[in-house]
């Protein structure tokens, strides 16, 4: 009998329970996601295309000097070092493009195994076989003349790059092609700067 009355009142309390007012509902704001925002992925300026390169000996420093630059500045716009190498090898032209063509049917993916590799090939292929005797000689042929010292200067640097000298030594050598007007200019001048770079500017301002 007790446990009758218990559930009894268990079931009164359920029924008073279910009929009271329901209990309300309060709606919970949806919150929108704010928006992807993508970030562009950083792309370098592109930087001037190296000209075709046609094995001619004179112009191989030029092309691998522009091409080496080329690579440098847009290293982003190139995948892998692979991509680096196809891209030279599309500027070769006549017999520089015919002596790679044999490497390049072997492995089209990658000819080359670096940009080193492929530079180090031009060089042994078309490259000055005695740079530094050539340099020797175009430097004691190299003069002045009628042409302004900033254009001297330019080919005087290009010369000198293949030899080992020293600055009194870039010095003396640079003096010695001097158009008359500036040995003249500088026979006066007792503060000559010990870098070849400052003498240089030195020249250039007495020039101009």
């Amino acid at each position: 009998m007790e446990n009758s009355k218990e559930q009894v009142i268990q079931l009164n309390l359920n029924l008073i329970v279910a009929r009271g007012p329901p209990v309300p509902t309060i709606p919970v704001p949806v919150v929108a996601a704010p928006p992807t925002i993508t970030v562009p992925a950083f792309r370098s300026e592109k930087f001037s295309v190296p000209e075709q390169f046609d094995g001619t000996r004179s112009k191989l420093l030029e092309f691998t000097t522009q091409l080496r630059m080329k690579l440098e500045v847009n290293h982003d716009r190139f995948r892998n070092d692979a991509a680096k190498v196809i891209y030279s090898v599309s500027h070769l032209e006549e017999s520089a493009l015919d002596q790679v063509v044999p490497l390049v049917n072997a492995n089209l993916a990658a000819p080359f195994s670096s940009i080193t590799a492929f530079v180090a090939n031009l060089e042994a292929l078309f490259g000055d076989p005695d740079p530094r005797g050539t340099a020797l000689h175009q430097l004691v042929t190299l003069k002045q003349g009628k042409v302004d010292f900033a254009t001297y200067y330019s080919q005087f640097l290009r010369i000198v790059a293949n030899l080992d000298y020293n600055e009194k030594a870039k010095i003396d050598a640079l003096t010695e092609g001097l158009s008359e007007d500036l040995k003249d200019a500088m026979t006066y001048r007792t503060d000559r700067p010990d870098t070849v770079e400052a003498y240089a500017t030195m020249l250039m301002t007495i020039d101009n």
